[in-house]
């Protein structure tokens, strides 16, 4: 260790002593008073603050609600686009509603399909969903100080499992079915479920504080979530927009305070950046935005540098953690330019580097070689679509690099909603062929730095030997793929790597 890392770490360790003393003399708890003072010092906010200070909470979430619904949008999704976005995707994507209303219902019926694992049920013995349960060994993780959870230790169930149903990256799939029916059963699923979470999760309690990443991914999916039900049409029991901002405002702070500086200076560094930088950027109503916004973009441009290769590649050396890095700078990206951010073209730099040589990767049906780590996990799962199929991800990076070259086959509906603010004019588009589809075939080619040789033919063989260095610091995600060897005949994947066969469990 150098002495900045004994600094960082030494303040770190300080600081959660501190709160696991504090904790041990007060039970934590959910507090919608502190909401306060963690919002801007913004005149148009002066309403829902005497709101919360009589204890108004439902004054104060309809307060909130009017304000998200009608300040300028700054996520990639926002409740103005509704009205247009619908109907384009009702229109363009027939299949659609019933594909979005069968997840759905999945849902509501308490079934989720997670990491390869399909209808898991997390039942609790008060109707609930039991946030800490990994429901395929049958094992519960505890709830006690979030640094002394022992989640690696297998008594405490797969965490993997546990942290994937915590990501809420289900809600989109409620919120798609949602705006493509009308039906307010979705909207209150969502609800019910953030009701349950926060009441089995109060702040720094339980496994799901325990990785800085997992709260990042999850206060991403608060962010569509606002955006999908926030709606002022529609009266609420529960002043959920209240406690959903006082979390997400809480779980940031922890990430910002904890980020995988040392601990995991890889994807996961990236991931928390991100979430500190589209949150923040998202959320000027919040008071630390402007710092969690300047952290998060800075580690983004730093670790552009340090984990993008020189080829494009990304240094772990894993076809799957490429992908990831890919949709963090995209969704980076789309945050900058609907913002107008100074760095966007730093981002686009990013991006540009990243697609290109997913593309090379990729076969000419747009799936990836299954080269080193894969944990199933996605950063935008809203339609099921497989973790090793990136054409939703080459059709957003088409769009915003203006490089229909890039995409295979049409646009596909999940760039209609990463891609739903009106100056990206995906539908404009998708009007444009691309050049490089199932008959104008992608060239053979190598990634020299991460060690990724690639040859093409004409009716779609598509080989990759991996002959590169092995992963990054300590080996990363690449492991034992050294000379690993992909072939795709015609098409059809005849030569696979199998992996190891498990993430975590023996």
């Amino acid at each position: 260790m150098d002495v900045d890392e004994i600094s960082w770490r030494a303040k770190a360790a300080a600081r959660i002593a501190w709160d696991r003393f504090r904790i041990s003399r007060t039970p934590p708890a959910w507090d919608r008073r502190e909401l306060a003072p963690a919002l801007a010092a913004d005149l148009s906010l002066d309403g829902v603050r005497g709101a919360l200070a009589d204890a108004d909470w439902h004054d104060a979430h309809r307060g909130l609600a009017f304000h998200i619904a009608f300040t300028p949008q700054r996520f990639a999704l926002a409740a103005s686009n509704h009205s247009t976005l619908a109907p384009a995707i009702r229109d363009r994507f027939p299949g659609a509603l019933v594909q979005a209303t069968t997840r759905a219902e999945e849902i509501l019926a308490g079934r989720y399909d997670l990491l390869g694992y399909r209808g898991l049920t997390f039942p609790h013995s008060r109707g609930a969903v039991n946030w800490h349960l990994d429901p395929v060994h049958h094992r519960e993780a505890p709830v006690g100080f979030w640094s002394d959870v022992p989640y690696l230790d297998p008594k405490c169930g797969d965490h993997k499992i546990i942290w994937e149903l915590n990501r809420h990256q289900h809600w989109l799939s409620l919120g798609r079915a949602f705006w493509l029916t009308g039906d307010l059963r979705y909207r209150q699923r969502f609800v019910t479920e953030l009701t349950s979470w926060l009441d089995a999760n109060p702040p720094l309690a339980g496994i799901n504080w325990a990785s800085m990443l997992e709260l990042g991914f999850r206060c991403i999916s608060w962010l569509w979530a606002l955006a999908f039900f926030a709606d002022v049409s529609t009266p609420d029991e529960e002043p959920w927009i209240v406690d959903l901002l006082l979390a997400l405002d809480k779980q940031l702070t922890h990430v910002e305070q904890n980020l995988s500086y040392y601990f995991s200076p890889n994807t996961h560094l990236l991931g928390e950046a991100l979430a500190l930088y589209v949150c923040s950027r998202a959320l000027p109503m919040l008071r630390c935005s402007p710092e969690r916004e300047e952290l998060g973009r800075r580690v983004l441009l730093e670790e552009a540098r340090r984990q993008i290769a020189s080829d494009g590649g990304h240094v772990e050396r894993s076809t799957h953690y490429h992908r990831y890095t890919l949709d963090f700078y995209l969704l980076a990206l789309i945050v900058a330019r609907i913002t107008k951010d100074r760095v966007a073209g730093e981002f686009e730099r990013a991006a540009l580097r990243l697609t290109d040589a997913a593309r090379l990767l990729a076969d000419d049906e747009g799936e990836l070689p299954q080269i080193g780590d894969d944990d199933g996990g996605m950063l935008f799962p809203m339609t099921g679509r497989a973790p090793r199929d990136i054409r939703d991800s080459l059709a957003v990076a088409s769009v915003l690099l203006k490089r229909p070259d890039l995409r295979i086959g049409d646009v596909p509906e999940e760039a209609y909603w990463q891609l739903a603010h009106p100056s990206f004019n995906v539908s404009r588009a998708t009007e444009r062929p691309a050049k490089a589809g199932r008959h104008e075939r992608q060239h053979s080619g190598a990634l020299r730095d991460t060690g990724y040789y690639i040859s093409r033919s004409s009716r779609g063989d598509h080989l990759v030997i991996d002959g590169g260095v092995h992963g990054y610091l300590n080996g990363g995600h690449a492991h034992a793929d050294a000379l690993s060897l992909t072939l795709t005949v015609a098409g059809v994947p005849l030569l696979v790597d199998p992996g190891t066969g498990s993430y975590t469990f023996d």
